[in-house]
């Protein structure tokens, strides 16, 4: 039974090397879409794009250490115990990070959606010049002291492992770290989404005069939303398991071989959520998606100058429906009813 468990993990790790690809092109094809002109307006761009960034930093470093440790027996990290100590600290000062932007594009996806100017002035690009470092800075601090407590150690068998040995400093930093990304963050994220919820539903029941711009830009920023809402998802059923389980872990000594394989395998399991985020947003935002085939079309016609069938069939696509909601909202005398209150309302144009 211990062999096939150990069969299973290391034939997981062997998996590595595909999300190791496909991490590193998910989020930079993120940071790129995020960073055009149409979205890089939305203060939660901005989130994105240091998360996305956050999460390329961990598959780089953390993602692929771990491969060749579990799959080659080659620990880079044990080398010297200053190696050590850096590796762990920057595994979870980059989560920590990662928890931190998702708690605050949910913060700022509530301030978006409010009724209220004030909370409304919250949510603008010069906002994150302030809060991004802050969190950068505070991640960072907050683990500072986990490279003097790392050490190397020889196991009867000959091999080096990095742990802590006092057994208290580990607990507490497991309990500190599970903590502030598993019960504050979901605790901050469930609260903060069902506020947005909340301010979305209040908005359908109100009656609004808009401009196209304004429409356009209120359906980017409830895609935005929606983008916020399925990630929060992924990182609670992704990260949640590998935390608790490590955290359980602490407390039992000596280590079974069955929690050890689940410690590996939720471990494994959590690195999903640093890869797959841009194969998320792509299917369930169109404003994303968009964007994503303009700029392969983009990229395309640079290396071989000809046209696609993504320009000739999509993008004509969506021209056509821009085209249709426009002449739906200048025609003055078309009358529509309001699905939630029923009332007959004439749409205007400024």
């Amino acid at each position: 039974m211990a062999v096939d468990l150990s069969l299973i993990s290391v034939t997981l790790y062997h998996l590595c090397p595909i999300l190791i690809v496909f991490g590193t092109l998910g989020n930079l094809i993120n940071i790129r879409i995020f960073l055009t002109k149409e979205l890089r307006q939305h203060s939660c761009s901005m989130y994105f794009i240091f998360e996305s960034a956050a999460s390329l930093l961990y598959v780089w470093l953390i993602i692929t250490i771990r491969y060749f440790a579990e799959v080659y027996q080659m620990s880079f990290f044990v080398y010297t115990t200053q190696s050590c100590g850096f590796y762990y600290y920057s595994a979870y000062a980059i989560r920590q990070l990662c928890s931190s932007l998702y708690v605050l594009v949910s913060v700022d996806r509530y301030f978006s959606s409010s009724s209220n100017v004030r909370f409304r002035q919250f949510s603008e690009v010069k906002t994150t010049r302030y809060t991004i470092p802050i969190a950068i800075l505070t991640a960072f601090l907050m683990y500072l002291y986990l490279p003097a407590y790392y050490k190397l150690s020889r196991t009867p068998s000959g091999t080096f492992v990095c742990s802590i040995p006092d057994s208290a400093i580990n607990q507490f930093t497991l309990m500190f770290f599970t903590t502030l990304t598993v019960i504050l963050t979901t605790l901050l994220l469930l609260v903060f989404n069902v506020l947005t919820l909340k301010n979305i539903r209040r908005h359908r029941h109100q009656l609004h005069v808009t401009t196209n711009n304004l429409s356009l830009h209120r359906r980017r920023d409830r895609q935005m939303i929606k983008i916020m809402l399925y990630q929060t998802f992924l990182y609670l059923c992704l990260c949640l398991p590998q935390l608790l389980v490590g955290t359980y872990a602490s407390f039992i000594t000596p280590l079974t071989i069955t929690i050890a394989f689940f410690a590996k395998l939720f471990l494994f399991v959590s690195f999903l959520n640093y890869v797959c985020r841009c194969f998320v947003n792509t299917t369930v935002a169109p404003m994303y998606r968009h964007a994503l085939f303009k700029l392969l079309n983009r990229w395309w016609k640079k290396l071989f100058c000809d046209s696609t069938l993504i320009e000739r069939y999509f993008l004509v696509q969506q021209h056509q429906q821009r085209t249709q909601f426009t002449q739906t909202r200048i025609n003055p005398t078309k009358r529509i009813f309001s699905a939630t209150s029923g009332v007959q309302v004439r749409t205007i144009v400024e």
